[in-house]
């Protein structure tokens, strides 16, 4: 039976036996754009699985945590500060998308509006309700430096709130009618890269080192990008599971392990130290590649709800 909010409140705390594949799911408390969070610590250990797992265990291991479509945020070897879904909060606009605090510490959500929800971590602003008629938030980048945030819009439009502020497509005038995907900060926090639909990507700060602008196969798309922390490289991810790495190792990418099994592939995140990434799936899935799995919520999602995006802690 699939772990509820609720069912976390209670296990949350709980402990598991290494090589155990966690459940939980996480709430919390959370208002707007107020933070009320009760951190709990769900102390799980595991060894790396397979099933929707693939990859290698190096040492540190790390947790995550997984956004689904309904507010809910599911927390696997990773600390609780809760959800939108917990707190009543989701209000029926769109969440596009999730990025850990600095530490690993709380995590940020974006909202289609131009919202922000913080559990855990400092709220410092947001374009709720300020956004142009036709244009959303489509994902959200933590700067690791201050523990401010980047807050990327579909227009090409990148809104900084205690961060600095390094340029945008839009600024640039050089959106050129293809839509951005994802946004992933610098290790340094000294800038943002910004994927888009075509397998372009726009730098801005921070060193580029290639992207796969006009060279994807028809009907496939850039999905998001994560930093490598280790090298400052990144890495692109496809709607047909590729993984294309730039200035960093490649790990394998479910394309290849030939595991993407006609299920939509939401977001990316890097492992700690540049060991590898996370992928997550919409129907709730984690991929993991050069990282440990610590479990997923595939198969276990009501009807109607997604997987929207993955952080890792």
């Amino acid at each position: 039976m699939a772990a509820t909010d609720a069912m976390r409140r209670v296990l949350g705390a709980a402990r598991r036996r290494p090589g155990l594949i966690a459940l939980g799911a996480i709430v919390a408390v959370a208002a707007g754009t107020t933070t009320y969070f009760a951190p709990q610590r769900a102390q799980l250990t595991s060894s790396c699985g397979y099933g929707y797992g693939y990859g290698t265990c190096p040492s540190p291991a790390s947790g995550y945590w997984l956004l689904s479509s309904d507010g809910g945020v599911f927390n696997f070897d990773a600390t609780w500060y809760g959800s939108p879904k917990a707190a009543g909060t989701v209000g029926g606009v769109a969440l596009t998308g999730l990025s850990a605090g600095p530490g690993g510490v709380g995590y940020v959500i974006s909202r289609a509006n131009g919202g922000v929800f913080n559990f855990g971590t400092t709220f410092y602003g947001s374009e709720a309700g300020k956004l142009p008629a036709g244009v959303r938030a489509v994902g959200i980048a933590t700067d690791p430096a201050t523990g401010g945030y980047w807050l990327l819009t579909s227009d090409g439009g990148v809104f900084n709130f205690h961060a600095p502020w390094f340029g945008s497509p839009k600024a640039a005038g050089t959106v050129g009618g293809v839509a951005v995907t994802g946004i992933a900060a610098a290790p340094n926090g000294n800038g943002y890269v910004i994927s888009r639909a075509n397998g372009g990507v726009f730098n801005f700060g921070t060193t580029f080192y290639g992207s796969e602008a006009g060279k994807l196969p028809a009907g496939v798309s850039g999905v998001g990008i994560a930093t490598d922390p280790s090298t400052g490289g990144y890495w692109l991810l496809t709607s047909n599971g590729g993984v294309f790495n730039f200035g960093a190792p490649w790990y394998g990418s479910p394309k290849a392990a030939d595991t993407v099994g006609g299920v939509a592939l939401t977001g990316i995140a890097a492992g700690p130290g540049g060991n590898g990434y996370l992928i997550s799936r919409a129907n709730g899935g984690v991929f993991n590649f050069g990282v440990p799995f610590h479990g997923s919520e595939a198969g276990k999602l009501p009807a109607g709800v997604t997987g929207v995006g993955i952080a890792t802690n």
